[in-house]
């Protein structure tokens, strides 16, 4: 067990802002987070301090930390917002405890193949059947690459199983050690080439699984938002940590919309 003391962390936004699918709350601010080939369980037990218990072997806590971003300084990102944004730094203030995870380049990839058109509890259920179990491992591509249509469509992936077959076989191919060394924009033009991957799904694998923070994925939450408050053009969209931004604007209409005392995500629908 340890801990880990951030300036700005909230389990329960982190788990509900449409960055991952596989995290499952146990109640009294506890979540259980199979990630690495392991279980961890995280457990706010303060805005700034998550402790952490798993069976994992070493590196647990780097891992762990990397995983939550933790050497990344969220108070200088929204520093860098135009102070004359209110609704930017409304958001932001509202946001706080949101980081983006730095998750496996590979899960990332077949989970957001996974949720185009699709509702959280669908991708989940789905998510959980690829893998065996809700808290199993996520297996590696090379797996799925051994797979056929007939069964990645059995779990329940419809129409996408060829898409997420093909994703499979390419990063079996090579691409999972080959992406990471591209910029964003190659990495997004590289990804975009997949069959049944368009800019928004790319741009999500390059903001949370290659730490691209200045990916900007624009699904239908962002381009409302975007309409409603920057009718002339979000200026930060071109900024280094857009990404960031976009995800704190999706948290605070989120937190808006939902009925208070529930918890969960909303999918980043197309």
């Amino acid at each position: 067990m340890f801990s880990i003391t951030l300036d700005r962390i909230s389990l329960k936004q982190i788990a509900g802002s449409g960055q991952c699918f596989r995290w499952k709350a146990l109640g009294d601010g506890r979540w259980a987070v199979p990630v690495y080939g392991a279980v961890f369980e995280l457990e706010q037990i303060s805005p700034g301090e998550v402790r952490v218990r798993t069976d994992a072997a070493l590196r647990a806590e780097a891992l762990m930390r990397a995983y939550l971003d933790a050497e990344t300084d969220y108070g200088a990102i929204f520093a860098e917002i135009d102070p004359d944004d209110a609704y930017l730094i409304a958001a932001a203030r509202a946001g706080r405890g949101i980081r983006i995870l730095r998750q496996p380049l590979w899960e990332t990839t077949a989970s957001f193949i996974i949720s185009q058109n699709n509702n959280i509890p669908r991708i989940r259920s789905i998510i959980a059947r690829l893998c065996g179990g809700e808290l199993a491992p996520f297996p590696p591509a090379e797996r799925v690459a051994e797979m056929d249509e007939a069964q990645l469509r059995a779990i329940g992936c419809g129409y996408r199983a060829g898409y997420l077959l093909h994703a499979a076989r390419q990063f079996a191919d090579g691409d999972e050690a080959r992406l990471p060394a591209m910029d964003r924009m190659n990495a997004r033009a590289h990804l975009v080439s997949y069959k049944g991957i368009g800019e928004k799904v790319a741009d999500c694998i390059c903001l949370y699984g290659l730490g691209h923070k200045d990916a900007f994925p624009a699904d239908v939450w962002v381009k409302r938002i975007l309409a409603s408050h920057y009718p002339q053009g979000f200026s930060q969209r071109t900024s280094r940590f857009a990404g960031v931004y976009q995800q704190v604007m999706f948290e605070y209409e989120r937190s808006r919309a939902m009925p208070a005392g529930k918890a969960g995500g909303h999918a980043r629908e197309a």
